[in-house]
């Protein structure tokens, strides 16, 4: 999975603006059998502007994609 961090540029797989992610929730958890575990990012808290106003929302690290990758992935007569 991804290694998002705070002040990345971030898009949704399934579209939408360009956001900045402000924070990132994390929590302890189990990676297996035993006592091991983890810091696992569980929420990713986003900003980006619809016109003049700021929105705001967390989703989860699964939903989304690095700018440049998403920028990469767009069809030819998007990107132009």
């Amino acid at each position: 999975m991804e290694e998002f961090k705070q002040g990345d540029l971030v898009h949704l797989k399934s579209g939408g603006p360009q956001m900045t992610i402000a924070r990132l929730d994390k929590e302890w958890g189990y990676i297996g059998v035993g006592d091991e575990r983890e810091i696992k990012v569980v929420g990713i808290d986003c900003h980006w502007f619809d016109g003049k106003k700021l929105q705001s929302s967390t989703f989860h690290p699964a939903q989304l994609l690095p700018a440049e990758e998403a920028q990469a992935k767009q069809k030819p007569e998007e990107a132009a």
